[in-house]
């Protein structure tokens, strides 16, 4: 049987070199050519295929199978296919729907393993709204301060609400079953038990919060370096924090309503 100081090294052993193998590919990133891209839109794929490696360790690992789920998950990645196809081709609307389907799926695969999670639970529409509507109404004051600032930057350039909340669809759902909740579940099979429930608590919101600001800054740090540190404290704190921590107290649905509410003013307002 092993020790609970094994298992506590192990544990630790395992976020810290996840830390490693990001922050090397964020910085080879940087040293390789580019061809027909940028580099932010290269480590954002890289990132991506890096959580569908997690996501289908947990599909292996813990053997899980559930129709619903399966079905839930291409519901899941037709609705980012279309919301993103209004501004995209073929090939990168179903790149951004893969993983999706992947990472939900993965996701769902280690939450049954940990006690408490309700991401995998029955259909219940009332506790479903109540959720959704929870992501909405915290997501106000900060979707506000978002726009605000975007306009304060290039004034106001409405969009058509209905085209704003279909292409947030994309974002909100993509960015938080990928980099949140299959990240999430990774954590909680992998780490919750191996150390105490404060380190676990850091580690994870570390891991949910950090490696998704930085992927949106590479070319932003090569402009200006001062101002992607500025964006890279504000959207961890402001922003990628509050996700977070939604997610592990009230579960997906709730920050992806989160995610969609700030991702749709500033869509409504041309930014």
């Amino acid at each position: 049987m092993k020790s609970k100081g094994k298992d506590s090294f192990t544990g630790h052993l395992l976020f810290w070199c996840i830390v490693i193998v990001f922050a090397a590919a964020y910085m080879i990133n940087f040293k390789l050519p580019l061809n027909n891209s940028n580099y932010t839109t290269r480590i954002w794929g890289w990132a991506e295929c890096g959580v569908c490696i997690l996501a289908v360790i947990g599909i292996v690992k813990t053997r899980y199978f559930s129709i619903s789920r399966v079905i839930t998950a291409f519901i899941l990645g037709g609705i980012c296919y279309f919301s993103i196809l209004l501004n995209v081709n073929f090939t990168t609307a179903v790149s951004t729907a893969l993983p999706v389907i992947i990472c939900y799926y993965g996701g769902c695969a280690y939450f049954p393993k940990c006690a408490g999670r309700e991401e995998v639970s029955r259909f219940d529409f009332k506790t479903y709204l109540k959720q959704i509507c929870l992501g909405l109404c915290l997501a106000l004051p900060f979707a506000a301060v978002n726009t605000a600032y975007f306009i304060l930057q290039g004034g106001i350039q409405f969009i058509s609400p209905l085209n704003a909340a279909v292409e947030a669809l994309n974002p909100g759902i993509s960015e938080e079953i990928i980099f949140r909740f299959a990240v999430l579940g990774f954590c909680s099979f992998y780490l919750k038990e191996r150390m105490s429930e404060c380190a676990y608590t850091v580690y994870s919101c570390i891991l949910m919060v950090i490696p998704h600001s930085l992927i949106h800054l590479p070319d932003a740090i090569l402009e200006s370096p001062a101002s992607a540190l500025f964006l890279f404290i504000t959207t961890c704190l402001i922003f990628g924090l509050p996700m977070a921590v939604l997610m592990k107290k009230k579960g997906l649905r709730s920050a992806v309503a989160f995610h969609w509410c700030i991702d749709f003013m500033r869509f409504l307002f041309g930014y």
